[in-house]
């Protein structure tokens, strides 16, 4: 017999937002400089500014004025100046919590995650209580691989707010992480009981492949959807979720409806250009010529260590990091940031969509500026490496956007472009909570352009980029797998082919995947919505074609 939808429980306060508003009234601004901190609160920034650096040539020992001082600087796109600026602040005032925490949210978008996680070890010592602190904390190193580290500050989160769906959540996605598979359900499930149309703890259980919604989840989803009270917020997620259902249920047609409306629903919420990705295509193509390799070559760090894992979510990236990581000389680590940021820093855009900008930001670069950049992505990515083995991964599909910049900067590290059949991958991210927000035509526009530039890449780099075809991969792991590791001048082992017995921490939703042995039924599920895919077909165009080389690989 079916449940009936439980009512919702009021919502809760948000206790992040509560503690970052507390945070800030422990700082009230001394009554000499309120008069700055009004200007400041009315948006006269400039006149803040002057008047705080008048009074800090008299007041330099003034640690309030050095944290207005500090806001003032941001406002007007300081943030080097502000970051140091905080630092005077916590040199003269090192319980100024407010001041250090937003240090930590400066170094956060600079992508300076160790410095962060230092700052956050201080906040936590004087406040091991503080939900604020305790969450980005938890997000800092879950980022970092001290995977083991996390959960625990996950249960201090809970902790704090019991009846807070959202940090249930949490908890289950670093259980996930940590492999707890029922343990990991258990705290989904809790969410629901305390918000029954919690959306993120629905997504989170149809994202588990090895979950399985019965006939009462099934009758609850329909009758939440049913009713006009449901939050639209919330909705995208519960459709996801019975789409989840009934696709293994065989009940293909109205699971293909209900992901359509879902990602209808979240494109709506985001900017994208397709017209802006296909004039940063064009560039990289024009620009990125025989000259610029030529220019480049040989004058970034020699560096072999980094092991480039590139190409589109859900193309099985995942399952060849977890391979190359059981591999004793490879180190995995996360999808890192830091080849987008050091992109943008050249490009001077902290946001937005990439563009020409940042391809001429590449091209006017001087032969002596690769090696610096370099060495910067390979100190930031230090900070992931705990197990000294020579080599690592870092497997970020976006990277692929970037192949000039990692050939120039990096010019001995190895990029692997892992490629799917292209319906099947696109199929996939639609299909996927939080991984399918563009339109069916988008996301084949998306991929025909990014295999114009592998192929462009290819073509002037021959060897540099190799493709690794993830059917020929499942279907004949061995082979493939000592063509690439001959290619990354490995030598061959066998623990490569027995990657479900890693435990090591994996963080995209294809964890549960990579902890069981090869499965080749999945290959060719997306057949079932093949009838109500045409505008992927057609958005693909050639690239529809699909043919695999008889090694799997290709460069």
């Amino acid at each position: 017999m079916a449940r009936p939808p439980a009512q919702p429980a009021p919502a809760a306060p948000d206790p992040l937002a509560a503690a970052r508003a507390q945070l800030a009234r422990q700082c009230p601004p001394p009554a000499a400089l309120r008069p700055q901190a009004q200007a400041l609160r009315d948006g006269k920034h400039l006149l803040a500014d002057l008047e705080l650096r008048q009074h800090l040539a008299d007041h330099p020992d003034d640690a309030d004025a050095w944290w207005l001082a500090a806001q003032a600087s941001e406002r007007l796109d300081r943030a080097p100046q502000a970051m140091d600026q905080l630092r005077r602040c916590l040199a003269l005032a090192p319980q100024h919590d407010a001041a250090r925490f937003r240090l930590v949210e400066l170094l956060l978008r600079d992508e300076e995650l160790a410095a962060a996680s230092a700052q956050l070890d201080q906040l936590l010592s004087q406040q091991p209580a503080q939900p604020l602190f305790l969450h980005h904390q938890a997000n800092v190193l879950e980022r970092l691989g001290q995977g083991e580290q996390v959960l625990p500050l996950v249960e201090r989160l809970l902790a704090t707010a019991p009846r807070q769906p959202a940090f249930q959540v949490r908890l289950g996605h670093a259980l996930r992480v940590a492999g707890r598979h029922a343990d990991c359900v258990a705290a989904y499930r809790a969410a629901l009981r305390l918000q029954p149309d919690c959306g993120a703890a629905w997504a989170a259980l149809a994202n588990l492949k090895t979950h399985r919604f019965d006939d009462a989840d099934l009758a609850t989803l329909r009758q939440w959807l049913g009713r006009r009270s449901l939050p639209e917020a919330e909705r995208p997620a519960l459709q996801f979720a019975l789409a989840r259902a009934l696709e293994l249920r065989a009940e293909y047609a109205e699971s293909f409806q209900l992901y359509h409306q879902a990602n209808l629903s979240l494109r709506a919420r985001i900017r994208y250009d397709a017209a802006a990705l296909q004039a940063m295509i064009d560039a990289q193509i024009q620009g990125l010529d025989g000259a610029f390799f030529a220019r480049s070559a040989g004058q970034g760090d020699p560096s072999p260590e980094p092991i480039f894992i590139v190409g589109r979510p859900r193309s099985g990236s995942t399952l060849v990091e977890q391979m190359l990581a059981s591999h004793p000389a490879v180190e995995g680590t996360s999808e890192l940031t830091y080849v987008g940021h050091l992109a943008r820093v050249l490009a001077e855009r902290r946001q937005g969509e990439l563009g020409p900008a940042h391809v001429a930001a590449l091209l006017r670069q001087p032969p002596q500026a690769w090696r610096p950049l370099g060495q910067d992505y390979l100190r930031r990515a230090s900070a992931h490496r705990h197990s000294g083995r020579p080599r690592f991964i870092d497997k970020r599909p976006a990277n692929v956007l970037h192949l000039g910049l990692i050939r120039a900067m990096l010019p001995q590290a190895a990029i692997i472009d892992v490629r799917r059949h292209p319906v099947a991958n696109a199929w996939s991210m639609y299909s996927a909570y939080g991984r399918g927000a563009l339109s069916l035509q988008e996301l084949g526009h998306y991929a025909r352009h990014y295999l114009r530039l592998v192929d462009h890449v290819q073509r002037l780099q021959p060897g540099r980029v190799l493709t690794l075809h993830y059917e020929a991969l499942v279907q004949s792991p061995e082979p493939v797998l000592r063509g690439l590791l001959d290619h990354l001048g490995l030598p061959w082992d066998s623990a490569c082919l027995r990657f479900h017995e890693n435990t090591r921490q994996v963080l995209t939703p294809s964890s549960e995947q990579v902890r069981r042995p090869l499965d080749t039924q999945a290959l060719d599920h997306w057949r079932h919505f093949e009838p109500w895919l045409g505008p992927l077909v057609e958005a693909l165009g050639d690239a529809a074609g699909y043919r695999l080389p008889a090694s799997g690989l290709s460069a």
